[in-house]
C-alpha cells in the first residue's frame, strides 16, 4: 500500500490521506474531520457536510481521474512513450504531477506510515455483514463490535423487495 498525504499549498491545509491498494490498484482517500465544506476539496463538499470523512472508492478513483491525464488523450502512446511507462496507469501518472492541478491548490506527497487520525478511524472500520430477517442487518466491526438490527434504510437500501 501506498500513502500519500493531500495537501492545500494555497491555504497551507492538511485536506487527509489518498491511500493506494497496489494489488487492487484501487484508491481510497480519509478526510480530515477538520475541514467543513468550504475547506473540503469540492468533489467531496457533500460528503463532508454529511459529516462523512471515509471517501468511497468510487468517488476516490473520480478525484483521482480528475488530476491525471485521461487514458482516451489524443497521443496517449507518444505520451506513455515519453515517461518510460509500457502502460496507462493513473497512479504512476499522479505521482508525476505530484497530483496537481490546475484548478486548485491541492498536491499529494508520499509519507511511510498512517497519519493517527486515520490509523484511529480504521480500528473502528466494518468488516462484515449479513442480512436477518425483516429487512435489517448484522454488522460486525474491526474493534470486536457488533451491531445488530441495523435497518438497510440506514446504508441506503430500501430492502429485498
Amino acid at each position: 500500500m501506498k500513502i500519500y498525504d493531500i495537501y492545500d499549498e494555497d491555504n497551507s491545509l492538511d485536506i487527509g490521506v489518498l491511500l493506494y491498494h497496489e494489488k487492487s490498484k484501487s484508491f481510497m482517500i480519509e478526510l480530515r474531520s477538520e475541514l467543513d465544506e468550504w475547506t473540503a476539496p469540492l468533489l467531496f463538499a457533500s460528503f463532508v457536510k454529511k459529516e462523512i470523512y471515509t471517501i468511497p472508492r468510487d468517488a476516490s478513483l473520480m478525484w483521482v481521474r480528475e488530476r491525471v491525464i485521461p487514458i482516451g488523450r489524443q497521443n496517449i502512446g507518444s505520451i506513455l512513450s515519453t515517461h518510460k511507462l509500457k502502460e496507462y496507469d493513473e497512479m504512476k501518472f499522479l505521482e508525476l504531477a505530484q497530483g496537481r492541478c490546475s484548478q486548485d491548490g491541492l498536491c499529494i506527497r508520499k509519507i511511510d506510515e498512517f497519519p493517527e487520525f486515520v490509523a484511529e478511524r480504521d480500528a473502528h472500520n466494518l468488516v462484515d455483514c449479513t442480512a436477518l430477517a425483516g429487512d435489517f442487518l448484522l454488522c460486525f466491526f474491526k474493534d470486536k463490535t457488533v451491531k445488530k438490527n441495523i435497518p438497510f434504510r440506514h446504508f441506503g437500501f430500501t430492502g429485498s423487495k
